[in-house]
């Protein structure tokens, strides 16, 4: 599930990091026929190759997708049968897609048709793996420079049941898949641990992946570490790019009360510290990512704090994942998640603030570029 709250309330005036001398803040309109939005839930993936930009939209559940063309200003409507509301990962065909469903069905977009090429299960060494698609995705992937033949899609371990009817989970396994279209040729590379209770965190819990040609950058919300994977040998590097306003060591989600627990994740997200997914700009070579820093959850006053109090800071990192600079935002947010890449600089969607006719609907973004 994901929360999406924004308040841009907050101008630049009120904010006294000094960092802002730096940085230039404007909030932009764009107008874009159609309301690419509407009745959205599900994931959003980040298409970057050479300079264009694409944001594929997976309307979960409504057999909708949509690609956004952000350099042309401009959403593609497409229909697309999916039954059962599986997730979906992507790639793109020039300005077409492949879809791959969490079922395995691989799909192909010819003049808005979607043709089924095969099932990927139906793939010796998939069908043999005890692996299955992962059917979870947190919000969104982020593809750079992407081959056309390539697609790239999470796994998991197949539960197990044991004597006594209960469900276990059995060691370590890899946990991304690159899929070759056209040989079916596929491979297996990262390492997950079962043994980890990927929930401890209560919502707080997500990993993120950035594919960039043959590396898949993995990320979670709970740190700073970021872990480089070559998809060709599995060979990794891992970074730890801790944000000098991370000064508060995360708590766990305490799961022995069991009385409302839902309300309680979020007051628990809402007050711990936590990070967002890692963005790369295709243009300026730099890479992005916001974290938020840990927050009481009652004022001076003892009233409570609510999403759009919670501070945002945008990290800055160059090629070689080295931090260069940490920016507090003018806008406060539990979460941001997308980021479009400028040629200097970037843009953060705003869905608080737009305007909307019969024919249109126009969208800010929060421009942020270095002087």
């Amino acid at each position: 599930m994901i929360f999406i709250f924004l308040n841009c309330k907050n101008t630049v005036q009120k904010n006294k990091n000094h960092n802002l001398n730096n940085y230039n803040f404007d909030t932009i309109y764009k107008n874009f026929k159609g309301d690419f939005t509407k009745k959205y839930k599900g994931g959003i993936d980040i298409h970057q190759k050479d300079t264009n930009l694409f944001l594929i939209y997976n309307f979960f559940g409504s057999n909708c997708v949509k690609l956004l063309d952000l350099n042309n200003v401009k959403s593609i409507d497409y229909e697309f049968i999916n039954p059962n509301g599986n997730y979906i990962y992507t790639n793109m065909i020039n300005k077409d897609l492949y879809i791959l469903s969490s079922n395995g069905n691989l799909y192909k977009n010819c003049d808005n048709n979607f043709e089924k090429l095969y099932n990927v299960y139906e793939i010796e060494k998939l069908k043999n793996s005890g692996l299955e698609i992962e059917n979870y995705k947190p919000g969104s992937d982020s593809y750079i420079d992407i081959d056309d033949t390539i697609m790239y899609f999470r796994l998991i371990k197949k539960f197990d049941e044991n004597e006594n009817g209960k469900y276990t989970k059995k060691g370590i396994y890899p946990y991304i898949a690159r899929l070759e279209i056209n040989s079916k040729k596929i491979s297996f590379f990262g390492e997950k641990s079962d043994k980890i209770d990927e929930q401890e965190y209560g919502l707080i819990s997500s990993i993120y992946d950035l594919y960039k040609k043959d590396f898949v950058i993995s990320s979670n919300a709970i740190n700073g570490v970021i872990t480089v994977i070559n998809s060709d040998n599995n060979e990794k590097k891992i970074f730890n790019l801790k944000s000098k306003y991370d000064n508060k060591e995360i708590e766990k989600f305490d799961f022995s009360n069991r009385k409302d627990v839902l309300n309680r994740k979020m007051d628990h997200l809402l007050e711990q510290p936590h990070y967002e997914p890692l963005f790369y700009n295709n243009i300026n070579k730099k890479y992005y990512r916001v974290f938020h820093p840990k927050m009481d959850l009652f004022d001076e006053k003892g009233l409570k704090k609510i999403e759009s109090d919670k501070a945002s800071i945008l990290m800055i990192f160059n090629e070689k994942l080295e931090i260069i600079d940490e920016i507090i935002l003018p806008v406060n947010s539990l979460q941001i998640l997308k980021i479009l890449p400028l040629r200097n600089g970037v843009e953060i969607f705003l869905p608080e603030l737009f305007k909307i006719d019969q024919n249109s609907k126009t969208y800010a973004f929060l421009k942020i570029t270095q002087k």
